[in-house]
């Protein structure tokens, strides 16, 4: 285990937190900054917590509204989480098809992990989220849910995070 002062750690979080939210829209949408009312206000009246307001912060259109919205609850967490992802040999797979396998090139790629591998035995308190049910919006389950991520592709550069958020079963 690696030895760090305080201050070299929320330096280190601020600053890969302040990168994933240049790369893409994952921060925005599906961190702890994000609170619960922002969650249903998204599944109930399609506001986007980027903007919000109904206009989508990333297309400029309309915001849809999801059946499920969730987040990772802390800029640690998520940040972990993105660098977790990407030392994986599913993240190498999934990056190396998608830029060699000619029938799969495209220019992006996604991996899928289960959150307890990615967020450790106590991911439970590190998500949330928000589902339609009976015109209302109840908890989302996430046990044994998974991360999802989302990576682009960067010319001469490591894929850039469009999006990470966790998924229900």
């Amino acid at each position: 285990m690696i030895v760090m002062r305080n201050a070299t750690v929320d330096s280190f979080v601020a600053r890969g937190f302040a990168e994933l939210a240049m790369q893409g829209h994952g921060p925005q949408r599906h961190e702890g900054a994000v609170t619960r009312q922002m969650l249903i206000d998204r599944v109930l009246h399609g506001i986007d917590p980027m903007t919000e307001t109904a206009r989508d912060g990333v297309t400029g259109r309309p915001h849809r509204a999801p059946p499920i919205a969730s987040r990772i609850t802390s800029p640690e967490a998520f940040v972990a989480a993105e660098s977790f992802v990407r030392r994986t040999r599913e993240y190498r797979a999934a990056r190396d098809a998608a830029l060699f396998e000619p029938a799969y090139q495209r220019g992006s790629f996604l991996v899928v992990l289960p959150l307890e591998d990615v967020l450790g035995p106590d991911y439970l308190r590190l998500v949330e989220g928000v589902r339609i049910a009976g015109g209302g919006a109840i908890n989302a389950d996430f046990d044994r849910g998974s991360l999802l991520a989302v990576f682009r592709h960067v010319p001469g550069s490591e894929p850039a995070l469009v999006t990470m958020y966790p998924i229900t079963r």
